[in-house]
């Protein structure tokens, strides 16, 4: 389950989050997160996010404190970028965070008490992680996997493999082509151009078209692109084309 949100509610330190669902948030959008808690009025709370930035992306490194006790401040503000927020007349912590990279980004809060070297982590909500999409298309907004259609199956299972690889940070994938193989079964040996492959598409041809853009469209939506390649020279020796024009197989 997909949610664009600008605001991020948190209860005693958890996410407010439905099973299976993901937080998505553009590219230099400014997010209010606001938590309730009865610990805000005798325990700090922070915000830990993470620190890992590759080529401004966010590295989503999955860090996330797993116990109670007393922490190194050195070594906290080292792994993570900790948001302190403040309190408000009711007791409510706000903190505003502006996502300035895309990619996932893990997040997660705690509460302690603190001396002149230590957080003494008393409680924590768990880790979520939040998905930063890019707010134009362009090549430093791309994370890109290259996906072989076969080890996935057919259209139908796509839609699931393609949501779980999105909760990962990913958002453009590229395919080899999809069209119907040769003899060979290679995805550049194919022998007509025209056709999609049945094997990923296994409905009547006249269908086949339509089920591959409503699968595309659904997911540009999502802001998820799809790129594959056209190799119209990459021919099998039984495409049709071949057999009445043998001599364009071969160059001068």
């Amino acid at each position: 389950m997909k949610r664009v949100v600008h605001v991020i509610e948190l209860q005693e330190g958890n996410f407010r989050l439905a099973p299976e669902e993901i937080i998505y948030v553009r590219e230099g959008d400014r997010i209010r997160f606001i938590s309730g808690s009865r610990k805000n009025a005798t325990l700090r709370p922070l915000l830990l996010t993470d620190r890992k930035i590759k080529r401004k992306l966010y590295a989503g490194s999955g860090e996330e404190i797993k116990a109670i006790g007393r922490y190194l401040k050195e070594d906290l503000h080292h792994r993570y970028k900790i948001i302190a927020g403040q309190l408000d007349r009711e007791g409510y912590w706000i903190a505003d965070k502006t996502f300035k990279y895309i990619g996932p980004i893990s997040m997660q809060m705690i509460f302690c008490r603190e001396d002149e070297d230590y957080y003494h982590v008393e409680s924590f909500g768990r880790a979520e992680k939040i998905i930063v999409e890019p707010s134009g298309v362009n090549l430093n907004s791309l994370n890109m996997m290259s996906v072989f259609p076969r080890c996935i199956g057919t259209i139908d299972k796509w839609p699931r493999f393609f949501l779980h690889q999105a909760s990962l940070g990913y958002n453009a994938f590229h395919f080899p082509p999809l069209q119907k193989l040769g003899w060979s079964n290679s995805y550049y040996s194919i022998e007509d151009q025209h056709q999609l492959n049945p094997q990923l598409f296994p409905l009547e041809e006249k269908h086949r078209y339509d089920a591959l853009d409503s699968f595309v469209k659904d997911f540009n939506h999502r802001r998820i692109l799809f790129f594959t390649d056209i190799v119209l020279n990459h021919t099998s020796t039984t495409s049709d084309w071949l057999k009445d024009d043998p001599d364009a197989a071969y160059n001068v």
